[in-house]
């Protein structure tokens, strides 16, 4: 096929306007995403290849052209890391200042047209206290992040792997059962050696050939740049299965382009070459295999607070769908409503929940009606909650520290915490014992409420609970996504 056919075909995949399916486009903050296999291997399980995944890289360092080397250096490391473990995705990498100046130049330049995130994906800081008791600016930067996903018109994901984190780096190194160097600063280095290699050669070679013209020089810049952006679309073509489309324009039998799967039944063992020595080993091996390994006769909780068009139920449909680790599992949701003079049932937003879950194929049983949303939390839960804050609430005159909070905050508020207890404590009673949670986010504008008592929000409503995601919609329309051709 020629590269001006291949070139209209992408065209009019990835700006078509012919588009009206929703379908989730996926920007997750993994750093490095060696050190965070589980966070990608999640996210993979949303995409399967049939969406955009990008797993974004943000290095906290000046943009100079050493950093330029560096960002090559790395995405051509874990690209091929992807490609080893059969990740239909992409790496993006940036240097900025900080994680949430990072994101949001992800948001305004990655993608072009349909190919563009609209689902911004983070993990959650499980030791946020110990992290902002050391220093709270790193803390506001993760807070900041999540203001980015607030402001811009995306959908919003943090996701908690129960109370072990995502990040095995450490224990990874301590075995030696890493994949690829985790080390940015080795990879780091022999980009600068090979720099001053390809600059001594190019020395060389400037000394022996003639000087070349500016206008010669732009042109081979914009061939090089002209040959990267082709190969980028045919990238983009493979993972939107543009390949069926040109077999019915060659008139050629259509074949599959369903990339080659993760291998799920072989064990992490085997993968590494290793055996199991201690139990602090063997627990490391069941987290690093924990989103590639089948779940059987799984349940997926949600917690459908509030509609932002569909996205809460949207996520656990997906990981209920064949090739994801959570495959046929069962899904339940719970919602909050009272009882009528006509009955539960005939309540209003009751009906207009189950129509919505039509949508996904969630017939009536699997609804769980709770009346008891109102109740106040227990003691021992604010007790906790008071108690994650308390070193963290400013109760002296004078300019409150970035990231702290007040008394008076706290009051303010007062009954927006004490829901959020509650459902907490309904969540531990009714969902502990399910393989995902999906919640929504606490329904407030961030810029209201300090880093710290957000944070502790999703510290209170999701710890001791397995793995949760918390989510907020941008209100596109996810009910479409089971709509499409």
């Amino acid at each position: 096929m020629s590269e001006n056919l291949i070139f209209e075909q992408a065209l009019n995949l990835i700006i078509g306007s012919d588009y009206h399916s929703y379908r989730p486009q996926i920007l997750v903050l993994t750093g490095n995403p060696a050190a965070r296999a589980c966070l990608v291997d999640f996210a993979w399980n949303l995409t399967k290849g049939k969406s955009l995944l990008l797993c974004g890289y943000i290095l906290q360092e000046p943009a100079t052209e050493r950093i330029f080397a560096k960002e090559e250096r790395i995405d051509r490391h874990f690209k091929k890391w992807m490609q080893k473990r059969n990740i239909q995705g992409e790496l993006v990498t940036v240097a900025s200042g900080s994680v949430a100046q990072g994101t949001s130049i992800f948001m305004q330049t990655v993608g072009l047209g349909l190919l563009k995130p609209n689902v911004l994906m983070m993990g959650f800081k499980t030791n946020w206290i110990r992290v902002a008791a050391e220093n709270m600016k790193i803390i506001v930067d993760y807070y900041q992040t999540i203001e980015v996903g607030f402001s811009k018109n995306v959908s919003l994901v943090i996701f908690r792997n129960s109370d072990t984190g995502l990040d095995f780096s450490e224990s990874m190194k301590k075995y030696k059962i890493a994949e690829v160097d985790l080390d940015v600063e080795n990879i780091a280095k022999e980009s600068d050696e090979n720099k001053e290699k390809k600059e001594k050669t190019n020395d060389d070679a400037m000394n022996d050939s003639p000087p070349v013209s500016e206008e010669e020089e732009n042109i081979s810049r914009a061939s090089h740049q002209s040959r990267k952006f082709m190969s980028s679309l045919q990238n983009a073509m493979s993972k939107r299965k543009v390949h069926s489309l040109s077999n019915d324009i060659e008139n050629k039998p259509q074949t599959s382009t369903t990339p080659v799967k993760f291998n799920r039944s072989q064990s992490v063992e085997t993968r590494f070459k290793f055996s199991v020595q201690d139990a602090e080993q063997q627990q490391l091996l069941v987290s690093l295999s924990k989103f590639h390994t089948p779940v059987k006769n799984g349940r997926v909780d949600v917690w459908w607070m509030h509609d932002n068009g569909g996205f809460a139920l949207l996520l656990p449909s997906l990981l209920t769908q064949i090739g994801s680790y959570l495959q046929g599992a069962n899904i339940r949701v719970f919602v909050q409503a009272t009882e009528n003079a006509n009955g539960i049932q005939k309540n209003p937003q009751v009906q207009a929940r189950m129509s919505k879950m039509r949508a996904f194929s969630l017939g009536p049983e699997t609804l769980q009606i709770i009346n008891s949303f109102d109740a106040l939390p227990q003691a021992e839960t604010e007790r906790k909650f008071k108690q994650k804050l308390e070193r963290f609430t400013w109760r002296s005159h004078g300019n409150k520290p970035a990231g702290f909070t007040t008394p008076i905050e706290l009051q303010s508020v007062y009954d927006k915490t004490e829901r959020i207890l509650r459902i907490s404590e309904l969540m531990h009673e009714h969902s502990r014992d399910a393989d995902l949670i999906a919640v929504t986010l606490p329904k407030t504008r961030v810029e209201e409420v300090s880093p710290c008592v957000f944070l502790s929000w999703l510290d209170i409503l999701s710890e001791g609970l397995p793995p949760v995601l918390m989510v907020k919609g941008n209100n596109d329309p996810a009910y479409t996504y089971f709509n499409q051709p």
